[in-house]
């Protein structure tokens, strides 16, 4: 085989790496969510923010799209149909 073949303490603690940085990152985004929702619209338009009206607009539904998918997580929500929630959030990527 090519490459470097993982032993199972390896896989071990890359599942576990990558289920603690999920679960890390659905909790941040709810966190993100109940800040942004708690400026709402007028929040993030005024100071020290200062989004223009589209901008506010596009980071609530950003925030809303990213907490659909932490809710799902936490068994909290259901997502019915099929979603491209990475798609939906991608303007938000910076080119990363």
């Amino acid at each position: 085989m090519i490459g470097n073949q993982l032993t199972a303490f390896q896989l071990n603690v890359a599942v576990g790496t990558a289920a603690v940085q999920l679960r890390d990152a659905c909790q941040n985004v709810l966190n993100l969510q109940a800040t942004v929702t708690a400026q709402g619209l007028t929040g993030l338009e005024a100071a020290p923010i200062s989004l223009d009206a589209a901008d506010a607009a596009a980071v609530l539904a950003a925030v809303n799209y990213l907490n659909n998918v932490a809710l799902a997580y936490f068994g909290l929500a259901t997502i019915p149909t099929a979603f491209n929630f990475n798609s939906a959030v991608s303007g938000t990527y910076g080119g990363q």
